[in-house]
This record gives structure tokens, C-alpha cells and sequence, in this order.
């Protein structure tokens, strides 16, 4: 009995509390409120997701045209790479070969050069020499004869 008159009495001052709680909130506003959030959180859900939708798809985009890239890259340029490494080390070994090969045989050849060239240098000093010697020799020849002669 005591039992049913405490849940009486509580029940009594519980319904009194929540109707004065009813009456004195403004039901559309927490209810306009309680929407509003409710949109901004499905908002917020649409764009994160729409986001990171656009994330993967760009990431794939990027992926795909690399793989088209490399795929044109393997069939098109790799080859002529390949060819042109080669061409660049054929090259530095010939120019190694030849700076080598030509050096010595370029070397004997301006000595030989310089050896002829000497050579002539001399013939063409010498008959010079021989021709100023020669042409002395005729004007001493000439001044001793008309020096005896008169």
C-alpha cells in the first residue's frame, strides 16, 4: 500500500513535471532544428562521399593514362632509347679508338710535314745563300778585275 501511494505520488509529480516541460518548449523550433541537423548531416554525408568518389576516379583517371603512357612509351620510344644508348657508347668508343689512332698517325704526319717543310725552307735558304754568295762573289770577281785592269 505505502508502495502504490509512493508510485502514485511520483507518477502524480512526473506527468505534473513533463506537461509543464511540454508547454513551455517550442516544439516546431527543436523540430526545425532537429531537420536542420538531420540535413546538414546527410549534406555533409553527400559531399565527404561525392569527394572521395572524385578522389578514386581522379586517382584512376591518373592511373589509366600513365598505363597508357608507359604502354606508348614501351612500344614507340624504349626501342629508340635503346638505340641511342647504343649509339652514344659505339661513339664514345670510336672516339676513343680514333682520338688514339689518329693522334699517333696525326703526330707523324706534322712531323713529316714539318720535316718537308723544313726541308724546303732550307733548299730555299741554301739557294739563296748560294745566290747572294754567287752574286758576291761576281761583285768582288768584277772589282778585282777593273782593279788590276786600271
Amino acid at each position: 500500500m505505502i508502495e502504490e501511494m509512493v508510485i502514485k505520488s511520483t507518477t502524480a509529480r512526473l506527468d505534473s513535471y513533463m506537461a509543464d516541460q511540454w508547454k513551455t518548449r517550442d516544439h516546431v523550433e527543436e523540430f526545425s532544428s532537429d531537420l536542420v541537423d538531420e540535413v546538414v548531416k546527410e549534406s555533409v554525408e553527400l559531399v565527404v562521399a561525392d569527394t572521395i568518389e572524385d578522389l578514386v576516379q581522379d586517382h584512376l583517371n591518373r592511373a589509366a593514362v600513365y598505363d597508357a603512357f608507359m604502354e606508348l612509351y614501351e612500344e614507340v620510344e624504349k626501342p629508340n632509347v635503346e638505340d641511342a644508348v647504343r649509339e652514344a657508347i659505339f661513339e664514345v668508343i670510336l672516339e676513343d679508338f680514333v682520338e688514339d689512332f689518329v693522334k699517333e698517325e696525326v703526330l707523324e704526319l706534322h712531323k713529316e710535314l714539318a720535316e718537308e717543310t723544313l726541308a724546303r725552307y732550307d733548299a730555299a735558304v741554301i739557294k739563296k745563300q748560294h745566290r747572294e754568295v754567287s752574286a758576291h762573289a761576281e761583285e768582288s770577281l768584277l772589282r778585282a778585275f777593273f782593279w788590276i785592269t786600271f
